[in-house]
């Protein structure tokens, strides 16, 4: 078995990995072929597929790529013959390869999908290679990521499950020529929806292997596509078909534009159907006239066009051209630059876009040398007659000098596509959404589909109509952030696509199987958090700032966030990552942040006050909110360090916030990854980043006056102290202020001298991602990526912490009469009856305590004789104790 690792293709992440693995015993145990790890071969950084010979076990192929950030563009499919021991690049492709199958029939015929590119094939084993006609729909489409399938019981068929750039579409195209031809499958009733809707990331597909002509594909949702008897090859409407640009690439480019409605949304085309084929011409001599347009001074996008104020007619240094009638054509542009000139800029360098507007109108008037357009000619006349209009801009790194432009052409080819009819309609089985692997099991007289999408893998026996997710007891779950309830072992976590879950009791073997609390919000579900107070209030959240609350230990639910102004699922001032702030030592006290505030709770989420903070002021990037245990007074916020962003502090729980300093070695990381204060010191806090050549963990000892880096970069870009470069999530400090565990991408890190070096822990936590590491009632909870919750036991006493009491007994050693009235309380009022002896001396003492160990009422010098003590009490249990020097009386109360 091989396993490619990063994440190059898919989603635009591009998550650099560390090569491919191998096994040789079914699973049990993995190496690394060291020929792919990056410190020998930059070509396996991403290993987006790999498929195996056949025939030879030792004949490996995989598709490889870089990412994209700021890295010269790598891409290839790499060969090797000998198990992975040694590589060949046998193609060297011209955009990212995403996917690679072989025939079933014949190894030597290799399919590969490409980025922007289409289909490439080769028909000698890889020693040769050729694009596919789908790349010129690719040029047409604008089709950004393929996925493809072979039908088992044909090989000839392939299909190619395609989306469109910048989410602009999606379609269905096969081939029943190996690729020679590419048709377009649409529906027989024209229901064409986009139906991948984000097809970068999520994209699959599979052929029946029962019927060639029937394929399941998805992106958001599952789809069917049915070709039958009586479906036929049909002609569409005239439309631009595909765009060719012939030695232009280091002065032209198109910027896309809301109305651009052809060629990825870089040209608007008014009347397709009666639009001839357009060449623009450039090389020496050839110019004509233009005329002039200019717009208010400053505008940029969004000008009406009676505000385009007509200049006169000038040259510009190419032609354009109806090649079906060999006819010039009349232009305009709008003069951007007010410079009575046509040029370009590069737009990626004009931040402002004031420069780089030079838009150009191609109108169906014959060209006159000498004569402007009279309808043309007015204030306006950009619209008169347009065929075309377009936004053309310079190519980074290009240069726009028209003496010496090389002879060149722009050709915008219009014409009537051909598609194959089918039976399209959508899989209503209720799954989860977001599909990214299809597979078939084949059966005598069935076959079962099989998905892998966000919320896990289900199945289906009937080709989609109905769905079955399953359920396994795999701790493979991604938890975001985990909290527990208040002297149980039961836990609540926020989980990528399955929602908020509660674990219920843990079954004797110590496995806890987790189910959905609510209906209220179904989605993705982030922080949550429990009342050590009062354990019947649960606080809840989903992306976006949707809050959900418990005020009956979970039996019923409620939205909490209607005082919130960044909040909803659609917000964009809402982070996606919800952040809740408390703590277990703070009784009523919560925070969520949003891009305008800090949202403020003092009953747990019932209703909320606003902060205001300003992007002016450092406000902004990856916000975190969180309360110190250690002094609940002092609440930390904020998402960064640089020039733009900052972290802040309260010190008055969190009713003012005052920004603190930045980093003096390195004042400009960038974004946080979480804020955690610390434990053992009310003036401490430690603060993560994940940004790659740089410090991981900062740590502040006087409320951010000033900070030290204890992942040893410094200014390096590698760690003196053994610190991983790699992605960092949360810290957790041990009461002996010696220890320091963190959760990084590569597993679980840990200090034993308080930062000052670092080793992996290797104490039975996976090599996972862990997002969230906290301590409640002595034990410690994470929350993984993938792998579910982990906890371990080892009764930590942090000094400000409260600890849980437990095996209350009843006792009475004193020389008294001691009486509650009533137990149970039902109406939270407490009425404690002591009647000391009279020769009752001693100095004697009444204490109330919660489950947490938290003093909810104190009595001193109880009085000879009678003494009446009335108190107020929320729901729960609580523990009274009357004492002297010597003698005690312990009794448990109730408050129902």
């Amino acid at each position: 078995m091989y396993a490619g690792s990063g994440e190059g293709a898919l989603g635009g992440n591009f998550i650099n990995g560390y090569g491919i693995f191998k096994s040789i015993d079914k699973g049990e145990s993995w190496s690394l072929l060291e020929e792919t790890a990056p410190f020998n071969s930059l070509d396996f950084q991403n290993v987006n597929r790999i498929i195996v010979h056949p025939e030879d076990e030792n004949t490996v192929l995989a598709a490889t790529s870089n990412g994209v950030n700021g890295q010269e563009f790598r891409s290839a499919i790499m060969k090797s013959t000998d198990g992975g021991e040694t590589w060949e690049k046998i193609y060297d492709p011209e955009s990212r390869a995403q996917q690679i199958l072989f025939d079933p029939r014949n190894p030597d015929t290799i399919y590969v999908s490409l980025i922007l590119r289409g289909v490439a094939r080769s028909l000698d084993g890889g020693d040769t290679w050729e694009l596919t006609s789908l790349f010129n729909l690719a040029e047409s489409f604008g089709i950004e990521r393929t996925e493809l399938a072979i039908a088992p019981t044909n090989p000839d068929i392939l299909y190619a499950s395609v989306s469109y750039i910048n989410r602009s579409g999606s379609g269905l195209f096969m081939t029943n020529d190996m690729g020679e031809n590419w048709i377009e499958v649409k529906d027989r009733n024209n229901n064409i929806p986009d139906f991948l809707l984000q097809g970068e990331y999520d994209n699959c597909i599979v052929v029946s292997p029962k019927d060639e002509y029937k394929v399941f594909w998805g992106g958001v949702f599952l789809y069917r596509a049915s070709i039958n008897e009586g479906d036929t090859i049909f002609s569409g409407s005239r439309d631009l078909i595909e765009v060719t640009e012939e030695n232009t690439d280091n002065f032209w480019d198109f910027d896309s534009f809301n109305s651009g409605t052809h060629f990825n949304g870089t040209l608007f085309i008014n009347d397709p159907i009666n639009t001839p084929n357009i060449e623009i011409r450039f090389g020496p001599g050839l110019t004509q006239k233009a005329h002039r347009f200019l717009v208010p001074p400053g505008a940029t996008s969004g000008v009406p066009s009676g505000d385009y104020q007509y200049e006169d007619y000038v040259d510009v240094p190419f032609e354009v051209w109806d090649v079906e009638n060999n006819l010039q054509l009349m232009i305009s542009f709008r003069d951007q630059q007010r410079d009575g000139e046509f040029n370009l800029n590069e737009s990626a360098n004009d931040q402002e876009e004031i420069n780089n507007r030079e838009y150009l109108y191609i109108h169906s008037e014959p060209y006159s040398p000498d004569n402007p357009s009279d309808t043309i000619a007015v204030d306006g006349g950009i619209d008169i007659n347009q065929y075309v209009f377009m936004w053309p801009t310079l190519p980074l790194g290009g240069v726009w000098d028209p003496d010496n432009f090389p002879e060149s052409r722009i050709n915008l080819i219009f014409g009537v596509d051909k598609y194959q009819s089918a039976n399209i309609s959508q899989l209503e089985g209720d799954i989860h959404v977001d599909h990214h692997y299809l597979e078939t099991i084949d059966r005598e007289n069935s076959f079962r589909l099989i998905s892998v999408n966000d919320g896990g893998v289900g199945y289906s026996d009937n080709e989609g109509v109905n769905f079955i997710e399953v359920e396994n007891k795999l701790n493979n779950t991604q938890f975001y952030n985990v909290t527990k309830a208040p002297g149980s072992k039961i836990y609540l976590g926020g989980t990528q696509d399955n929602d908020v879950l509660l674990s219920a009791v843990p079954d004797p073997d110590n496995t806890a199987r987790y189910v959905d609390i609510y209906d209220l919000a179904y989605a993705d579900g982030f922080e949550c958090a429990w009342n050590y107070f009062d354990p019947k209030k649960i606080l809840t959240s989903n992306q976006r700032n949707v809050l959900v609350r418990s005020r009956d230990g979970g039996a019923s639910w409620e939205r909490a966030d209607d005082d919130i102004d960044d909040s909803g699922f659609n917000n964009i001032n809402a982070p996606f990552y919800t952040k809740i702030g408390y703590s277990i030592n703070s009784d009523n006290l919560a925070f969520v942040v949003g891009a305008t505030g800090i949202y403020r709770s003092t009953n747990f989420g019932g209703s909320w006050d606003k902060i205001p903070m300003s992007p002016n002021n450092g406000w902004g990037g990856f916000l975190d909110i969180e309360v110190s245990d250690a002094e609940p007074s002092i609440v930390w916020a904020g998402g960064g360090m640089s020039e733009s962003r900052n972290l802040f502090v309260s010190t008055d729980a969190g009713l003012n916030f005052e920004k603190v300093n930045n980093y003096d070695l390195l004042p400009d990381i960038g974004n946080i990854t979480t804020i955690v204060p610390d434990p053992n010191n009310p003036n401490g806090a430690y603060v993560t980043f994940s940004q790659i050549e740089g410090p991981k963990i900062l740590k502040t000892d006087n409320l951010g006056q000033s900070w030290t880096d204890i992942t040893g970069f410094g200014t390096d870009s590698t760690s003196s102290n053994g610190f991983p470069d790699v992605g960092t999530f949360c810290v957790l400090p041990f009461p002996d202020e010696q220890t320091i565990w963190a959760g990084t991408e590569l597993g679980l890190m840990e200090s034993t001298d308080a930062g000052q070096s670092w080793h992996m822990a290797n104490n039975g936590i996976p090599n996972v991602l862990i997002w969230d590491m906290k301590v409640f009632d002595g034990e410690i909870v994470l929350a993984t990526h993938g792998r579910g919750i982990w906890t371990v036991d080892l009764e930590l006493e942090y000094p400000n912490q409260n600890k849980l009491i437990t095996n209350i007994e009843n006792s009475n050693d004193l020389e008294a009469s001691i009486s509650i009235f009533p137990n149970p309380v039902t109406d939270q009022k407490l009425k404690i009856f002591i009647n000391f002896n009279e020769n009752t001396l001693k100095r004697t003492k009444l204490e109330l305590f919660d489950l947490q160990g938290r003093i909810v009422k104190r009595s001193v010098n109880l009085q000879k004789g009678k003494n009446v003590v009335d108190i107020d009490l929320n729901q729960g249990t609580y523990l009274l104790k009357v004492s002297n020097n010597t003698d005690e009386f312990v009794k448990k109360i109730l408050v129902r």
